[in-house]
């Protein structure tokens, strides 16, 4: 959805922003026959701040097509019939229960985490924020992982996290501000997702470049099926985690499996 709010600042003629130089090698690698994008991400988050409903998910999924294809005319746009809609719409049906969960989550706990905390007040909120994970039936979570690792940020810019610019904690969290941050965490999921599936590589195409930091950080090593839902492993950066010594994340991770978290891999 970035990429197309990015296009549509100057329609028709992204040529003449400023930053289009910057951009230029993404934009002509986009335009390619052998490129085939999907805007299915963009529907999933849709256009008022919350989960769409199924006309509002065709509506933004056509149009979004629609533009996609004036961009860059040379590539394949993937485009769904009417009959597979509701099909593609179970996209977000199948997370609806989770989503809703982790925005409550993140509305509690985003408001502990505004800045990083030190020493007991940080042990102490830890237990609190996975005691509230487990309460919402939240267990592999990239959602949670970034709430901890906003806890256990270091002091000064060189040791800020990514996660913080992912869902933007505030004292008075809303839930427009939770779907927004849980969409961008969506489309990571997904891509993960795709470890665990045959066929071509996928890739997501996003300019929010904290947002790719946070992939990176995560370090997403396997994704597989299992009784019809992805189960993902993790080799969790430092990076996520930069107040901490080595054995203090070796002590978080402990007790985040203690939680029911898994995937975590050393």
């Amino acid at each position: 959805m970035n990429i197309l709010l990015w296009l549509r600042q100057v329609p028709g003629s992204v040529a003449k922003r400023k930053d289009f130089e910057a951009n230029r090698w993404w934009l002509e690698f986009l335009n390619d026959p052998a490129q085939v994008i999907n805007p299915v991400l963009c529907a999933m988050e849709g256009w008022n701040l919350r989960v769409p409903t199924i006309g509002e998910f065709r509506t933004v999924y056509e149009s979004s097509c629609d533009e996609l294809q004036a961009y860059f005319p040379r590539a394949h746009i993937l485009r769904h019939e009417a009959v597979h809609f509701d099909g593609l719409y179970e996209l977000v049906t199948r997370t609806s229960v989770r989503h809703a969960a982790e925005v409550t989550f993140l509305r509690q706990v985003a408001p502990l985490v505004t800045e990083p905390k030190g020493g007991r007040e940080r042990r102490r909120l830890r237990e609190l924020i996975l005691g509230q994970a487990r309460n919402s039936g939240i267990r592999t979570s990239m959602a949670l992982i970034a709430v901890l690792s906003c806890l256990c940020e270091g002091g000064g810019k060189a040791a800020r996290v990514t996660a913080r610019r992912v869902i933007k904690p505030t004292a008075s969290y809303s839930e427009e501000d939770a779907h927004n941050a849980l969409s961008d965490i969506r489309a990571l999921e997904m891509l993960a997702a795709g470890y665990a599936l045959g066929g071509p590589a996928l890739g997501l195409c996003t300019r929010d470049k904290p947002l790719a930091g946070f992939w990176c950080d995560l370090g997403v090593r396997n994704s597989c099926l299992v009784e019809g839902v992805f189960a993902t492993s993790y080799g969790l950066s430092p990076r996520l985690f930069t107040a901490l010594s080595e054995e203090e994340m070796r002590e978080l991770f402990s007790l985040m499996v203690d939680y029911g978290f898994d995937g975590i891999e050393e």
